[in-house]
């Protein structure tokens, strides 16, 4: 098996989420096994003394049906979780030297009380090179002062974060967007609040799922990541 390959986990391991799993299996099981026992046992003692009758064989019918409806329960069960674990498995992320340059918009105005614990946050994602675009949309208080010192660029065990703090006069939200954007060095640009908070393995994560090859994104102007018929298919072409 490459290094690359991933199992596909059929059973539950970890003890704090098995114990729901492993009772409902039990009560499938149940309904498989002993059921169809214990109603074949009864119609063959019915037959015993009364002889064959169809309400014995109903008997013996009800017992098959039961077990079916068991094994059937096991079967769903097994596979739902199956489903359910290969979501939750941490997807299998494309190599560091594949990864494109990302730049991270953050428009802020009056955000003095948590700019800094938000680009101390955004410094620590795990994403080997990355840029952050902070712009004062012409705060009235210390915003753009405290900001300011984060300026520059900031290695770890990651990679490198380069932080840009920009100011201009006030103009709203949208404003600030097109601002930051103009000065973005990144062929993906994610637009946050300055006041949010993503975890440290979000970025990875989207950025996974931009390079999926059903994703359709432009660089320069131009299409890409797309074969030549499903730009046709979205009317992309001449634009």
């Amino acid at each position: 098996m490459s290094a690359g390959t991933r199992r596909d986990t059929l059973l539950p391991t970890s003890v704090s989420t098995s114990w729901l799993f492993w009772i409902t299996f039990c009560f499938g099981c149940f309904l498989a096994l002993y059921t169809p026992y214990k109603l074949w046992s009864e119609a063959s003692q019915r037959i015993d003394v009364q002889g064959p009758s169809l309400g014995a064989f109903s008997v013996y019918l009800l017992g098959a049906l039961a077990g079916l409806i068991g094994l059937r329960w096991c079967i769903l069960l097994i596979m739902s979780y199956a489903s359910m674990a290969r979501g939750e498995q941490p997807p299998t992320l494309q190599d560091d030297t594949s990864l494109p340059f990302v730049s991270i918009l953050a428009p802020a105005y009056n955000e003095a009380a948590c700019v800094t614990d938000a680009l101390s946050a955004l410094m620590q994602l795990d994403y080997p090179a990355y840029e952050v675009i902070l712009v004062d949309d012409g705060s009235t208080d210390h915003t753009y002062d405290l900001a300011l010192p984060f300026a520059g660029s900031h290695y770890s065990e990651h990679g490198v974060c380069d932080v840009r703090v920009l100011t201009k006069p006030n103009g709203g939200k949208w404003s600030a967007h097109n601002f930051g954007l103009k000065h973005a060095k990144g062929k993906l640009v994610l637009c946050i609040d300055a006041d949010s908070r993503i975890e440290a393995g979000s970025l990875r994560l989207m950025v996974r799922h931009m390079l999926d090859s059903r994703v359709v994104w432009k660089e320069d102007g131009q299409p890409t990541k797309v074969d030549d018929k499903v730009v046709e298919a979205l009317g992309l072409k001449g634009r």
